[in-house]
């Protein structure tokens, strides 16, 4: 028996079924650029859009739409917005596994970047380069609460470029989500950023921003997870944080608030690694870590020949 085809596509109680477990009341459009056109309808993946940019105008505000990317898909970024995922409510979601996952890359100018304008959006599975050029001013530039970046490969640096920052927050934003991702350069080889996600030095705090699940590995002269500003129910877990970082300031995995009152949430169950002049009093940094509640959270530095130690170190309750 061959394979059954369905052209109307598949339901479950009368709703869509996208992925077999991913469920939308939405238009569905696919994008490749191997055999798309921005002249297609893209509502198949036999007439598929070219771009994701293209794709993501198409869409209506928050009506549940989603953007399927196909694997092998490539998309070159070489401007300010030049993708500009501004239609709140839509996903957008990559196919594939590894290599063949759709790949974005910035290239021609520092300021290329993918723009997150509109509330509530998805990014899932994709590759995003951002060494096409050196010094990437900010790759993911999140102007928008409820943006989820998740199961995607960020490569900061490698022998050709370095991105500075991999995703910026603008001040005030909530429920912001990143997880599940890697953020990566190869080491001092791979060049010096300043930090894989950092937050607008603003007194207009981000609230219940979720960072679990990611591996940062790189060469980041402030920090990985640099968050500058007050937050209100932070929850950073399950994270490993491995910053070679050896010169200037003592390297940093992860800065907070410059004050204790700044930072209330959870740091949870993350490992820290930080470069040779590393120390367990500068993992973290931001006194005393605010009113974060500290669990099992181990750290070493890159020369230890020993298991990792708690970080921060226990202090007795007085």
């Amino acid at each position: 028996m061959g394979i059954t085809k369905f052209p109307a596509g598949i339901s479950s109680q009368g709703v869509p079924v996208i992925g077999g477990s991913y469920y939308t009341t939405g238009t569905v459009f696919f994008v490749d650029s191997v055999t798309g056109s921005n002249g297609n309808s893209g509502t198949d993946k036999d007439h598929p859009f070219a771009t994701i940019d293209y794709a993501v105008g198409r869409c209506t505000a928050n009506k549940g739409d989603v953007i399927i990317v196909m694997p092998n898909h490539t998309e070159t970024v070489t401007e300010a917005g030049g993708l500009d995922l501004d239609v709140a409510g839509i996903t957008v979601v990559g196919l594939g596994s590894a290599a063949v996952r759709p790949i974005i890359n910035l290239t021609t100018a520092t300021t290329a970047d993918i723009d997150v304008d509109a509330a509530n959006i998805t990014l899932r599975n994709v590759r995003i380069d951002m060494t096409g050029i050196t010094a990437v001013a900010a790759g993911i530039d999140i102007n928008a609460s409820g943006f989820t970046l998740e199961d995607c490969d960020i490569l900061m640096a490698d022998s050709t470029g370095v991105a500075l920052v991999g995703a910026v927050l603008a001040p005030g934003l909530d429920n912001v989500t990143i997880r599940n991702n890697v953020f990566h350069g190869l080491g001092a080889s791979g060049g010096a950023g300043t930090a894989a996600i950092t937050t607008d030095a603003s007194a207009s705090g981000c609230d219940f921003l979720t960072v679990e699940g990611n591996h940062f590995s790189g060469w980041y002269v402030t920090s990985c997870l640099n968050q500058t500003c007050a937050g209100e129910g932070w929850l950073i877990v399950n994270n490993h944080f491995e910053n070679f970082s050896d010169t200037g300031a003592a390297p940093t995995c992860v800065t907070f608030g410059a004050t204790g009152s700044d930072n209330h949430g959870t740091l949870a169950y993350n490992t820290f690694r930080c470069g040779t002049s590393g120390s367990f009093g500068t993992m973290l940094d931001g006194g005393i870590y605010g009113d974060l509640g500290c669990f099992e959270n181990y750290g070493g530095t890159m020369t230890d020949d020993m298991s990792g130690i708690l970080c921060p170190i226990v202090v007795a309750v007085s």
